[in-house]
């Protein structure tokens, strides 16, 4: 039987994460979408790097701090950026079933970097891309396409910094190597932000309690409880929320938002879901190769 912390470790992710596509819509109704990254990247990450300072992790080298930079730049400045601003046009559980195509677009890019990829794994893919092209047949009207679009670019964004990240020397402490990338990457996201001439301006109740949501729930308790998972039970275990986490943000987006769901969308959702197992559990070798990409992604999309 599993030990409680592993349970409740499970819950803060499943629930927090699933409900994070919820938050980042609900936020986004008065924050521009990369102030909103920025901001509560800036935050999380703070708090990360001074969690590591009080426990005295190791912070690494400075070669390994520059590519940790570089990687929360593209994750969290290009990808989550991407993500808030094409979740403004779509439901928030259409925006996470997309975004479990992620494993797939890692397979991809893998086989295009001239890895070998082996039959389940472009099975998975398969399977994947024929659940995008019915969800594709749900889209109503120009701006909806325009938002998937932004967060297909999100995905292809935020697994080429994965797979950069599995390449790359970075931290060797969890907690350090994330800390750097959410500060990175938030800082620069508020940069640009800036510069294309964002402000924020008059901010609702409730959009200031989805920001603090997604910076202290979603970011630091859901990544540290998911560090607690991976060391406690391994990638395999920890990546379950990869499958759990579009169900979830399906019912949270019905319930709270009055998002509608269709028959054809559960099926898409369970096309694209079978697709990234499927690509996840190809072989023992590049199963753990992808969860990581997976979990990278999770901990910056969500984060």
């Amino acid at each position: 039987m599993a030990q409680p912390w592993v349970l409740w470790a499970l819950a803060v992710v499943y629930v927090f994460w699933g409900t994070s596509y919820l938050a980042i819509k609900q936020a986004g109704q008065d924050f521009p979408p990369m102030m909103l990254v920025g901001l509560r990247n800036l935050l999380a990450g703070g708090l990360m790097l001074l969690l590591a300072w009080m426990l005295k992790r190791p912070f690494g080298t400075f070669r390994q701090g520059m590519n940790a930079s570089c990687v929360g730049v593209l994750m969290i400045a290009v990808g989550a950026s991407l993500l808030a601003m094409g979740i403004r046009y779509v439901d928030s559980g259409f925006a996470a079933m997309l975004f479990a195509t992620v494993p797939v677009a890692v397979c991809l890019m893998v086989a295009v970097t001239g890895s070998r990829i082996v039959l389940m794994q472009w099975l998975g893919t398969l399977v994947g891309v024929l659940g995008l092209v019915l969800m594709n047949k749900d889209i109503d009207g120009s701006l909806q396409s325009a938002g998937m679009w932004l967060i297909l670019a999100a995905v292809i964004a935020t697994a080429a910094s994965a797979v950069m990240m599995d390449r790359m020397p970075m931290p060797g402490d969890l907690i350090v190597a994330t800390g750097v990338q959410m500060v990175a990457g938030g800082a620069v996201a508020c940069i640009v932000g800036w510069m294309l001439g964002e402000r924020i301006e008059e901010v609702g109740f409730s959009a200031w309690m989805a920001w603090l949501y997604l910076s202290l729930m979603v970011s630091v308790l859901g990544y540290m409880s998911y560090t607690y998972l991976l060391l406690k039970t391994g990638p395999v275990l920890a990546s379950s929320y990869a499958y759990v986490n579009p169900p979830v943000a399906l019912l949270a987006g019905a319930a709270m938002l009055g998002e509608s769901v269709t028959s054809s969308g559960l099926f898409s959702m369970v096309l694209v879901l079978l697709g990234a197992m499927v690509v996840l559990w190809g072989t023992p070798a590049q199963r753990a190769q992808a969860s990581s990409s997976a979990d990278q992604f999770m901990k910056k999309a969500n984060t």
